[in-house]
């Protein structure tokens, strides 16, 4: 993948100790939505299980017949978590009910890429949060 950048929060774990639950907002300007960018959004500082994805996103694909779909996973594996949301395409929400909890080692990231480019893209947010769980 291309165009691999750092989230301002990517080192900062900021997970709710309480309830596990971890949520990172991404800002995306029209030139991050391209094919093939990625925002590195999350770093394990520990090994830990992640589950229960949830992304919802402002409408950053302004087009009548919108194309932008979002992956959410790994550099590993960069739709391990999440493949083709369209939440992009109208601001809506994407749930990915990973069936089983997922280990996420000790300095693995988890990642946000675009799959399939904006055809009318407008700068926008998501927000991701998903439960982490450390070992």
């Amino acid at each position: 993948m291309a165009n691999i950048q750092d989230h301002q929060y990517a080192e900062d774990a900021r997970v709710d100790f309480n309830t596990g639950q971890v949520r990172i907002n991404t800002d995306w300007g029209v030139t991050n939505l391209t094919i093939n960018s990625q925002q590195r959004v999350f770093k394990a500082a520990k090994d830990g299980y992640v589950s229960n994805f949830a992304l919802t996103s402002t409408d950053m694909d302004t087009n009548a017949i919108p194309t932008l779909t979002i992956d959410v996973g790994t550099e590993a594996n960069d739709d391990a978590f999440m493949a083709a949301a369209t939440s992009g395409q109208a601001g809506v929400s994407s749930i990915a009910n990973v069936a089983e909890r997922v280990l996420l080692a000790e300095g693995e990231y988890v990642i946000i890429s675009i799959k399939a480019a904006s055809a009318t893209a407008a700068a926008g947010s998501t927000q991701l949060s998903f439960n982490f769980t450390v070992l």
